[in-house]
């Protein structure tokens, strides 16, 4: 009988939110808001850096790249075909930019006739730009980038059979697939309104392009912006060797791991595979490379949670100023191949994923206002109690989840050693207009983390749906899409300040 109570329950819930979670409420801004003149429209200062590694890679990346080369050709080979002759003549990028600006390496390119990426399925977007910042030109994490590189050379010469081709090793070589992806337009609306730096979600959506595509359509340039949604460990030389050979072996095991008969049911299947022990050793190697590559810290003591915090805000910090210069340095070519619009308001605009980074960059551009859709600060306390992702950030207390308390106690921890977490700069947008759309059910960047980000905003204007979590959100949210554009254009003609 509880199970029918229970079911019931269910239901009427499920019609709660569709029927009402779609209502949004309006709040305006807090009387009080912009009156801290300290804070009020400072901009984000960050680090220096040692620019020596990008300036390598700028200088042996090449105007034209190659994904394919004629393969050595032996006795008997046919050389290449009419089909090869065309992959190797054709490059995969056209490169356009090139350039260090702003503490990180911006390369613009535009891709041969034909060429695409598959990215765009993810990000949404088709990039024509990369940014790469000092994380990317690590020792280690670029040699274990060209690690993996090598192996998918190895295993994917078969792509072209008969062609007389082989995967370019130049192509990895240039890095010119690594780094934040960017979309700046070539060219800008009629009477353009402004700049919007769109910071995408975690994936690509209907609902975040619906509302973007109507920003557009009112006369706003929208440049493109995926930030990254992961701050990994720096990864040694040694450690990359290791994962490098360990995902040699791992593929070299497919020989030996089982094959489905014909006709086979699933299930005896399952067992025999998993009796494998080519099958279980590659299991193994999955988890020696995620604890090479991301080890999990113990969080069991204070000392040992202090350590924690201490780390995770340093990677985080790092992640968020790379995302911040990166910005500034797509925002100045925008400017400087587009005239036109140098001048115009710039917003900010970050959904989920993206708005999380928003305040940060928001505050190192110097926006004229901020649009901030499901967003929230502290990074770790999303992270560990978001529904959907951990965010790459792995803690456990002997090979155990961390309890509640400890949890708490860490995302407490990480703000105290935090610079650029929203949490810190929220704060400097003190007299920018922000507009802050979010759900009260929100589990996947919980609701209290975006209560706490609208608190540390100093109240903004907030369209808030009471019922209802993220995905709700997002659903519903191409039916504000014209309300949020009509915000944009009075918070940036001067109305709201």
């Amino acid at each position: 009988m509880s199970q029918v109570f229970a079911l019931i329950r269910t239901v009427l819930l499920v019609g709660v939110v569709v029927n009402f979670g779609g209502c949004f409420s309006y709040s305006p801004a807090h009387p009080s808001r912009g009156n801290n003149r300290e804070l009020a429209r400072q901009v984000l200062s960050l680090p220096p850096q040692d620019l020596a590694p990008l300036e390598v890679l700028r200088a042996r990346t090449p105007d034209r790249v190659f994904r394919w080369a004629p393969a050595p050709v032996s006795e008997g080979d046919r050389g290449l075909s009419e089909e090869g002759r065309r992959l190797v003549e054709q490059p995969q990028y056209i490169v356009t930019v090139n350039e260090v600006i702003e503490g990180v390496l911006v390369r613009m390119f535009q891709h041969a006739e034909g060429a695409f990426e598959l990215s765009w399925l993810f990000t949404g977007f088709q990039p024509n730009g990369r940014v790469v910042t000092l994380r990317h030109v690590d020792a280690g994490q670029w040699k274990l980038a060209q690690g993996r590189a090598a192996l998918r050379r190895k295993s994917g010469d078969w792509l072209r059979p008969g062609d007389g081709v082989v995967m370019d090793e130049r192509f990895d070589e240039s890095g010119i697939e690594a780094g934040i992806e960017v979309r700046v337009p070539s060219t800008g609306p009629p009477a353009c309104r402004g700049i919007v730096l769109h910071l995408w979600a975690l994936a690509n959506n209907p609902y975040e392009q619906r509302v973007i595509q109507a920003v557009s359509e009112s006369g706003w340039l929208v440049v493109d912006m995926r930030p990254a949604v992961r701050a990994p460990p720096r990864v040694t030389p040694e450690d990359a060797d290791r994962i490098v050979a360990l995902e040699a072996e791992r593929l070299e095991l497919f020989k030996e791991v089982p094959k489905r008969a014909d006709g086979e049911p699933l299930s005896p299947f399952q067992k025999r595979l998993e009796a494998s022990p080519a099958y279980q050793r590659q299991r193994a190697i999955e988890r020696e490379v995620a604890d090479l590559a991301n080890p999990s810290l113990s969080v069991c003591t204070t000392e040992q949670v202090e350590a924690a915090a201490a780390q995770l805000a340093a990677r985080i910090d790092e992640v968020l100023a790379d995302h911040a210069r990166a910005a500034r340095a797509v925002l100045e070519l925008t400017r400087r191949a587009l005239p036109g619009v140098d001048g115009l308001p710039l917003v900010v605009m970050g959904f989920s994923a993206g708005a999380l980074s928003a305040p940060t960059i928001a505050a190192a551009v110097g926006a004229d206002a901020v649009v901030l859709i499901g967003g929230a600060s502290n990074a770790v306390g999303v992270a560990l109690e978001s529904k959907l992702t951990q965010g790459g950030i792995r803690v456990s207390c002997g090979g155990k989840p961390p309890t509640k308390e400890v949890v708490g106690a860490l995302s407490e921890a990480y703000l105290r050693y935090s610079r650029y977490d929203a949490y810190h700069t929220a704060p400097l947008l003190e007299g920018v207009p922000v507009l802050v759309v979010d759900a009260g059910w929100d589990t996947w960047v919980p609701s209290r983390f975006g209560e706490q980000l609208y608190q540390r905003l100093g109240r903004p204007e907030r369209l808030h749906m009471r019922l209802g979590g993220h995905g709700m959100l997002f659903y519903f949210l191409p039916g504000q899409a014209k309300w949020i554009e009509q915000w944009m254009m009075r918070a940036t003609s001067g109305s709201l300040r």
